[in-house]
């Protein structure tokens, strides 16, 4: 049940995420300058990975082998995301350097990712 109540929520918002970066690269850009210039926005990234992450991980607690897997994963991965930008900072900021065809990597991705917990939720 929680399982498909989390993955209804987080699979549209990867794939419309996975998309506008795919599709919006000027605006992607114009986001990780942003967040260069003010690294508030930076930590409070971070804060709200470690809530949606701590959130799924309390209400999916197993990783499974199967597709069900990926949502906890999922919590698992906004969780050390959230640590990241706490705890490695440097790490954080190397991968705001990265050149801007990454993220159409990261974009599809998303895309896949969230294709799946649709499938998952909805199925």
């Amino acid at each position: 049940m929680n399982v498909a109540l989390i993955a209804s929520i987080f699979g549209p918002i990867l794939v419309f995420t996975g998309l506008w970066s795919l599709f919006y690269q000027e605006n992607v850009t114009k986001v990780v300058e942003a967040i260069k210039k003010n690294p508030a926005i930076l930590y409070l990234g971070g804060i709200i990975n470690l809530i949606f992450g701590l959130m799924i991980i309390q209400l999916c607690p197993r990783i499974s082998l199967d597709l069900f897997g990926l949502v906890p994963l999922l919590g698992w991965a906004l969780f050390l995301r959230g640590l990241c930008v706490f705890f490695l900072p440097s790490l954080i900021a190397r991968g705001l350097k990265m050149p801007i065809h990454y993220y159409k990597v990261f974009g599809l991705i998303g895309i896949a990712w969230g294709l799946i917990l649709c499938w998952v939720a909805y199925m």
